[in-house]
């Protein structure tokens, strides 16, 4: 019941969108996991008013993600393929499949388009 009265609460602002934090608090301090993914999200939104946000390191605003995980989120926010990020990162395909499902589960999302849309609107992915 939490995350449906956060999303409306959202649904009332323009432009405005509901995103869970990995958190046990319910206001967030400096030394919290969730801070600089509260950070960047807030950024983000100030900064959109039509332009585009600014890149930022996806480790600081993906906390959760592994520094792998990120490189994988990159080039998936770029528009490569699976086979195209295995040749980049000299990994297997295989791999590049379940960095994906690892990321989408921390994202909490269910699908290449929404992780994209995700790490783009963070700016990540960005030439």
């Amino acid at each position: 019941m939490p995350f449906e009265s956060g999303r409306r609460l959202a649904s009332l602002i323009p432009d405005a969108r509901f995103v869970p934090l990995e958190s046990e608090n319910h206001i967030l301090l400096e030394d919290d996991p969730a801070w600089d993914r509260f950070l960047a999200e807030v950024r983000s939104f100030i900064g959109s008013g039509g332009e585009e946000a600014e890149a930022e390191d996806a480790q600081e605003i993906f906390p959760e993600l592994t520094p792998r995980e990120c490189e994988v989120l990159d080039l998936i926010a770029k528009g490569l393929k699976n086979e195209e990020i295995a040749d980049q990162l000299y990994i297997s395909p295989k791999t590049v499949r379940n960095h994906n499902t690892r990321i989408f589960d921390k994202l909490q999302v269910d699908s290449r388009a929404k992780a994209i849309v995700l790490a783009r609107e963070a700016g990540v992915g960005k030439e």
